[in-house]
Protein backbone atom coordinates (compact mmCIF):
# COMPACT_ATOMS: atom_id res chain seq x y z
CA UNK A 1 0.00 0.00 0.00
CA UNK A 2 2.92 2.34 0.69
CA UNK A 3 4.06 2.14 -2.94
CA UNK A 4 0.69 3.44 -4.09
CA UNK A 5 1.07 6.60 -2.01
CA UNK A 6 4.59 7.17 -3.32
CA UNK A 7 3.29 7.02 -6.89
CA UNK A 8 0.34 9.27 -6.03
CA UNK A 9 2.69 11.80 -4.40
CA UNK A 10 4.96 11.72 -7.46
CA UNK A 11 2.11 12.56 -9.84
CA UNK A 12 0.70 15.22 -7.51
CA UNK A 13 4.11 16.91 -7.31
CA UNK A 14 4.30 16.82 -11.11
CA UNK A 15 0.79 18.28 -11.34
CA UNK A 16 1.85 21.05 -8.96
CA UNK A 17 4.87 21.74 -11.15
CA UNK A 18 2.72 22.01 -14.26
CA UNK A 19 0.15 24.22 -12.52
CA UNK A 20 2.78 26.62 -11.13
CA UNK A 21 4.55 26.80 -14.48
CA UNK A 22 1.33 27.55 -16.38
CA UNK A 23 0.26 30.26 -13.95
CA UNK A 24 3.75 31.82 -13.95
CA UNK A 25 3.76 31.83 -17.77
CA UNK A 26 0.33 33.46 -17.87
CA UNK A 27 1.40 36.14 -15.40
CA UNK A 28 4.62 36.69 -17.35
CA UNK A 29 2.73 37.33 -20.59
CA UNK A 30 0.12 39.60 -19.03
CA UNK A 31 1.16 43.22 -18.67
CA UNK A 32 0.29 44.60 -15.27
CA UNK A 33 1.44 47.66 -13.34
CA UNK A 34 1.17 45.83 -10.00
CA UNK A 35 4.39 45.82 -7.98
CA UNK A 36 4.10 42.27 -6.70
CA UNK A 37 3.89 40.66 -10.15
CA UNK A 38 7.59 39.76 -10.33
CA UNK A 39 7.69 38.33 -6.84
CA UNK A 40 4.62 36.20 -7.49
CA UNK A 41 6.21 34.83 -10.66
CA UNK A 42 9.41 34.10 -8.72
CA UNK A 43 7.41 32.41 -5.96
CA UNK A 44 5.62 30.24 -8.49
CA UNK A 45 8.90 29.33 -10.21
CA UNK A 46 10.52 28.39 -6.89
CA UNK A 47 7.44 26.37 -5.94
CA UNK A 48 7.63 24.54 -9.28
CA UNK A 49 11.31 23.77 -8.66
CA UNK A 50 10.44 22.51 -5.17
CA UNK A 51 7.74 20.23 -6.63
CA UNK A 52 10.17 18.82 -9.20
CA UNK A 53 12.78 18.22 -6.50
CA UNK A 54 10.27 16.41 -4.32
CA UNK A 55 9.09 14.30 -7.24
CA UNK A 56 12.64 13.39 -8.23
CA UNK A 57 14.41 12.84 -4.91
CA UNK A 58 11.68 12.73 -2.28
CA UNK A 59 10.57 15.13 0.39
CA UNK A 60 13.20 14.34 3.02
CA UNK A 61 16.29 15.14 0.98
CA UNK A 62 18.60 18.12 1.49
CA UNK A 63 17.79 19.81 -1.87
CA UNK A 64 14.06 19.48 -1.18
CA UNK A 65 14.44 20.94 2.31
CA UNK A 66 16.56 23.85 1.07
CA UNK A 67 14.11 24.64 -1.72
CA UNK A 68 11.23 24.39 0.74
CA UNK A 69 12.82 27.07 2.91
CA UNK A 70 13.54 29.25 -0.13
CA UNK A 71 9.96 28.74 -1.31
CA UNK A 72 8.53 29.76 2.07
CA UNK A 73 10.70 32.89 2.23
CA UNK A 74 9.65 33.78 -1.33
CA UNK A 75 5.97 33.59 -0.40
CA UNK A 76 6.58 35.67 2.74
CA UNK A 77 8.13 38.31 0.47
CA UNK A 78 5.07 38.07 -1.80
CA UNK A 79 2.83 38.74 1.19
CA UNK A 80 4.93 41.77 2.12
CA UNK A 81 4.72 43.08 -1.44
CA UNK A 82 0.94 42.62 -1.37
CA UNK A 83 0.80 44.82 1.72
CA UNK A 84 3.02 47.33 -0.05
CA UNK A 85 0.82 47.41 -3.15
CA UNK A 86 -1.72 49.75 -1.57
CA UNK A 87 0.51 51.41 1.02
CA UNK A 88 -0.52 49.36 4.04
CA UNK A 89 3.12 48.57 4.75
CA UNK A 90 3.58 52.26 5.64
CA UNK A 91 0.42 52.63 7.72
CA UNK A 92 0.73 49.37 9.65
CA UNK A 93 4.16 49.71 11.23
CA UNK A 94 4.63 46.16 12.61
CA UNK A 95 4.51 44.51 9.19
CA UNK A 96 8.20 44.86 8.30
CA UNK A 97 9.50 43.42 11.63
CA UNK A 98 6.95 40.61 11.34
CA UNK A 99 8.18 39.70 7.87
CA UNK A 100 11.79 39.79 9.07
CA UNK A 101 10.93 37.58 12.06
CA UNK A 102 9.08 35.08 9.86
CA UNK A 103 11.99 34.94 7.43
CA UNK A 104 14.45 34.44 10.30
CA UNK A 105 12.38 31.65 11.84
CA UNK A 106 12.08 29.98 8.44
CA UNK A 107 15.86 30.05 8.03
CA UNK A 108 16.29 28.36 11.42
CA UNK A 109 14.32 25.30 10.37
CA UNK A 110 16.29 22.28 9.12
Amino acid sequence: MMHVWIVVAFFLYLAGTVACTIVAALLWRRESPRKERGTVIAGLAITAAWCVTNAAWGSGTVPANVLESVRNVAWIIVLYRLFGNDGRDQTVAPIRPLVIALGFVECLQP
